[in-house]
């Protein structure tokens, strides 16, 4: 027999919703039981959803070490030195953008294809 969980939160902010995705796609591999994910705006229209039965693509952000092409990328790691993964690119840049990086800035960056 299967079960559904499904659950709804009323978020205060579009970022807030993002995080919140971000965090579902991080943790569903330690899930199995999580099937989908999705946003929904406020006029009730699909604004994401993610289908977790596939191999996920997650975008992670790298950039060459020292600044140089050859020496592979280092990539963008949290508090807990896990590298971080976005649900897509434009969350990803969003994110860069938050942290002070400017729209020029955002061209020395890879946004790096994970599949898990």
């Amino acid at each position: 027999m299967e079960l559904q969980l499904h659950v709804n939160l009323d978020v205060k902010s579009e970022q807030e919703a993002k995080e919140i995705a971000n965090y579902l796609v991080k943790t569903a591999k330690h899930i199995s039981s999580i099937r989908s994910a999705q946003l929904i705006d406020e006029e009730g229209e699909d604004a994401l959803e993610v289908d977790l039965a596939e191999p996920l693509r997650r975008i992670a952000i790298g950039r060459p070490i020292n600044g140089i092409t050859i020496n592979g990328n280092e990539f963008l790691v949290d508090e807990n030195k896990e590298r971080m993964l976005f649900m897509n690119i434009e969350f990803a840049k969003e994110f860069l953008i938050s942290q002070g990086v400017n729209e020029e800035g955002l061209e020395s960056f890879d946004f790096v294809d994970i599949y898990e």
